[in-house]
């Protein structure tokens, strides 16, 4: 794999010229492109895991060009901090990037858990995921989701009570993803996730029905 190859050679040069920063940032993006890899195949978590890495290099990379500077973002001075501001702009924007596509990736490997049965898996990746996605509407639809499953799998133990909090947790996110879907211009993933909330509300009711 052409990914791999590049991010070998930007890693053995980024260790041979230690505080080298542009060497940094193209490892970071041959690791971005090895996970896009990764993930267009579907395995996921490979992809997650080369994007995470990426993230963790150049952040590091980063806060070590800045050593000895303010550590306020705002009030740091790139040339003072050993940084062209050029590449300091590329790696900035890198970082977000790199914080989407990780993000997404657990959210695609989450829904392969759900639909696996590993529920319990399934929310960690996708806790993981909204943290580092906040704007993203697929973590918050897919964990609507997974609550969803788990309020299900509740209810047919008979925990009632545990299994309304659940639909409520459903409902919650479902209504976040559609937000999100509606402020990104996707209106297919706010229909999508609207009927989402339309089966959680449902649940819901039917729990309440069987309280009464």
């Amino acid at each position: 794999m052409l990914a791999s190859r590049a991010a070998g050679y930007f890693e053995e040069a980024a260790r041979a010229s230690p505080g080298f920063f542009a060497a940094d940032l193209e490892w970071a993006g041959a690791l971005e492109r090895r996970g896009s890899c990764f993930a267009a195949a579907g395995a996921f978590d490979r992809a997650a895991a080369d994007f995470s890495a990426a993230r963790r290099r150049l952040a590091g990379a980063l806060a070590a060009g800045r050593a000895g500077v303010d550590p306020d973002w705002e009030a740091v001075d790139p040339q003072r901090a050993g940084v062209d501001p050029e590449l300091e702009r590329e790696a900035r924007r890198r970082l977000g990037t790199l914080d989407a596509a990780a993000a997404t990736a657990l959210s695609n490997k989450a829904v392969q858990l759900i639909a696996a049965g590993h529920l319990d898996q399934a929310a960690e990746a996708l806790s993981r995921a909204v943290a580092l996605g906040p704007d993203l509407p697929a973590p918050r639809g897919s964990l609507g989701l997974c609550w969803y499953e788990v309020g299900q799998a509740a209810r047919r133990r008979g925990a009632q009570p545990e299994a309304r909090r659940l639909f409520q947790q459903s409902l919650d996110a479902y209504r976040q993803a559609v937000l999100l879907a509606g402020a990104a211009g996707r209106p297919d993933l706010a229909a999508l996730y609207g009927r989402g909330l339309e089966l959680a509300k449902a649940a819901s009711q039917a729990g309440d029905s069987l309280a009464r």
